[in-house]
């Protein structure tokens, strides 16, 4: 749920996004693979793979990108009940923090590197949107958002982050660092070794930069 809430774009689509995903579902449905895919529009094998299985750039998309949008894509994630209002445009800014914030978090994850900004902010969404102890049917204790609204949200994804960091499943959610991709991923390999969500596209294409600039760096000048 984390994922696909740090995968929800931070804008709404424009006509060529959409025409390209129409692009993108038309080929895969002929079978054209989805690093081909990637590489043809030039965009993460993450996004090609959830716009194939209908998760993104749709005919109502989901995104951050407003108030109501925010809203609409909170409640589709089962973040929000459905009969809480609409956003206020407080509630709004602190739905944007918190995303950017758990990108920022899970992106350590990848590069080792926190800021103490992304501590202090994580620190002060978590005490305007608390949650509680409950206990279920079966007496397991679990958190449980104290909140409504956007502040049922964001109690509900930290409560998420926190149990998935006892468990040891936080630390292979990480974030690709290529420029403009940003894409959350969910690391598999055996040693938590991988760095970017797709190592056919942006670790291909960091590779080539990088060969790019050692070449520059060492032409005469």
């Amino acid at each position: 749920m984390v994922q696909d809430f740090l995968n929800t774009p931070r804008s709404e689509p424009t006509q060529a996004e959409l025409a390209m995903a129409d692009a993108i579902r038309a080929d895969g449905d002929l079978g054209v693979p989805q690093a081909t895919l990637a590489a043809q529009h030039g965009v993460s094998r993450q996004l090609v793979s959830a716009i194939l299985r209908r998760k993104r750039l749709v005919a109502r998309p989901a995104s951050l990108g407003t108030p109501e949008a925010s809203r609409f894509s909170l409640v589709g994630l089962g973040l929000m009940d459905a009969s809480s209002g609409p956003l206020a445009e407080a509630e709004y800014l602190r739905v944007l923090e918190v995303h950017r914030l758990l990108l920022a978090l899970a992106l350590a994850n990848n590069t080792g590197q926190l800021s103490a900004e992304t501590v202090q902010g994580l620190n002060a969404l978590a005490d305007s949107a608390p949650v509680r102890v409950q206990f279920d049917a079966e007496g397991r204790s679990v958190l449980q958002p104290s909140a409504s609204g956007a502040g049922e949200a964001i109690a509900r994804l930290l409560a998420i982050v926190h149990d998935s960091m006892r468990d040891g499943t936080w630390y292979r959610l990480k974030v690709c660092p290529a420029d403009r991709c940003e894409a959350a991923f969910y690391d598999t390999s055996r040693n938590r070794s991988a760095t970017w969500c797709s190592m056919a596209i942006c670790g291909n294409r960091a590779k080539v930069s990088s060969y790019q600039r050692r070449r520059r760096s060492t032409r005469p000048g």
